[in-house]
């Protein structure tokens, strides 16, 4: 016998199938959300690479990661493959990014992955708060 305690569990059981139903919402936006950066991030990439590079501009591209694994193939017909968790988008450029985004001894950097990195940063982090708000307003509407 409890002392003027009353647990409601119909309460609890609503709001627990409201809570089932946010997850599926929850990766859909998310994923939505993902597309949406990366495409963003790849096209202001391919715009910043200079024009000697062009093969570099044109090997930019994103992918969805499929259980774990986002695997891109390259114009000479070689995969390569990305490791990440799921319900993310991978970004693949040919490996001399590197070498063109911080320099070499004989030649001058030439940044475009971290000043769009830098640039849409705050922007995806927007993005992602409101997919997980649209998420919520969906799983939660009366």
């Amino acid at each position: 016998m409890a002392d003027g305690i009353k647990l409601d569990t119909r309460a609890i059981e609503r709001h627990l199938a409201q809570a089932r139903q946010m997850i599926p919402a929850i990766d859909d936006e998310m994923n939505k959300a993902n597309e949406k950066s990366s495409k963003e991030f790849v096209d202001l990439a391919k715009g910043l690479v200079t024009r000697n590079h062009g093969d570099l501009a044109e090997s930019l591209e994103y992918r969805e990661v499929d259980d774990g694994i986002a695997t891109f193939t390259q114009k000479g017909g070689k995969t390569t493959k990305s490791y990440a968790t799921s319900s993310a988008w991978g970004v693949y450029g040919l490996w001399r990014w590197f070498l063109i985004e911080y320099g070499t001894v004989k030649t001058a950097a030439q940044p475009f992955i971290n000043p769009v990195r830098r640039l849409l940063k705050r922007r995806h982090q927007r993005r992602m708060s409101t997919a997980l708000n649209r998420a919520y307003k969906r799983a939660f509407k009366k």
